[in-house]
């Protein structure tokens, strides 16, 4: 979205936000696998993100060079976090 944005000239000099990872506690977090707003993707819970994100390449440090890691890096890429409100101050890193 960034991408078309970018291009479009709609979003001119956009700001990345480096947030605390413990924001994807929330109960009333959801996540999907892929583009969560193309059609066919199924917008899961926590339970489920536990089963099918493999948050271990995403979030501990792994040897990207080996081709297996990096298929399952590719995968864990497509992940969205949906976040349902805001994200509290407090888990914006370095404000």
């Amino acid at each position: 979205m960034l991408y078309v944005a970018l291009q479009e000239g709609r979003i001119l000099h956009p700001i990345w936000l480096k947030v605390d990872a413990s924001v994807m506690l929330n109960p009333d977090v959801r996540f999907s696998i892929g583009v969560a707003y193309q059609d066919g993707v199924e917008i899961i819970d926590h339970e489920k993100a536990a089963d099918q994100i493999d948050f271990d390449v995403l979030f501990t440090r792994t040897d990207w060079n080996d081709p297996e890691i990096q298929k399952r890096l590719q995968m864990g890429e497509k992940t969205e976090v949906l976040i349902p409100d805001i994200i509290p101050l407090d888990m914006i890193i370095g404000q």
